[in-house]
Parts: structure tokens; sequence; C-alpha cells
């Protein structure tokens, strides 16, 4: 299996290096269980998913709160319905969490969200157990 791979690497190499043709896109599953066989696919990413995507970009007024923009998210197109509990961090610091450490971050949802995060521009993460993955919001303040 380590020489399949280290073949396949050096083809890709030469691939590159040559330009003799157009190199392996984003995925190649080899099968040995019954014999050498390779398939190469390309999958094709969604512009628009919240998930695999770069995110979801928003520019809220400076007035709004932690609670409103919770709020903006959930109905958002993208994101369909798929927030019900979530919990936001910007960075290391988590604005609101769900769960046991609600109680701790509440008040936030009652702040401006300029005022927790200090910036006009930052990327958030909501996590929600409806979501698959970390959800990524590009928030801009004006």
């Amino acid at each position: 299996t380590n020489a399949i791979l280290a073949a396949a690497c050096a083809t890709e190499v030469l691939k590159t290096v040559t330009m003799c043709c157009a190199g392996m896109d984003n995925y190649m599953m080899y099968m040995g269980a019954e014999g050498i066989y390779t398939h190469t696919v390309k999958y094709e990413k969604d512009a628009e998913c919240p998930v695999c995507s770069s995110g979801i970009s928003l520019t809220i007024s400076e007035s709004k709160t932690l609670a409103e923009l919770i709020d903006v998210v959930s109905a958002h197109a993208s994101v369909k319905g798929n927030i019900s509990a979530p919990s936001i961090s910007c960075g290391s610091m988590n604005l609101y969490m769900h769960g046991p450490l609600e109680e701790a971050t509440r008040p936030n949802l009652q702040r401006k969200v300029k005022d927790l995060i200090m910036t006009n521009k930052a990327t958030l993460a909501i996590n929600d157990k409806k979501l698959p993955r970390t959800l990524r919001l590009n928030l801009t303040i004006a």
C-alpha cells in the first residue's frame, strides 16, 4: 500500500512539474482488496453551504444585541432553521454558551454585539446540535 501511495504522489509531482496533463483534483480512492483499482472523484462545493463554504457573511447595525444577532442568523436562508440552541464564540471568547455555561453567559444576550467583540469585523463560530459542523459567521458591524 505504501508503494502505491508513493507512486501516486510521484505521478502527481510529475504532472505538476511538466504540466503534461491535469492533476488530481481533490480526492482519490484506492481499493486494493480485489486487485488494484483507483477512482478519482471531483466533489463539487456549494458556495452557499454554511458548513463547507467560507461561511455566512452578515452586516448588522451597531445597535444589535447578541440575542437579535442569533435571531437574524436563525432566519438566514442558508441555515434553514437548523439553529435552535446555539453557542457562539469569537476566537477564544465565549459570547453565549448553551448548556452548563448558559447561566454565566446569559447576560451577554442583552449586550450589543459591538461591545462584546470590540471590533467592526470578526468571524464568529456558531455551534448547535442541529448543525453537522461549526458554522462560520463573517460579521461586519456598520
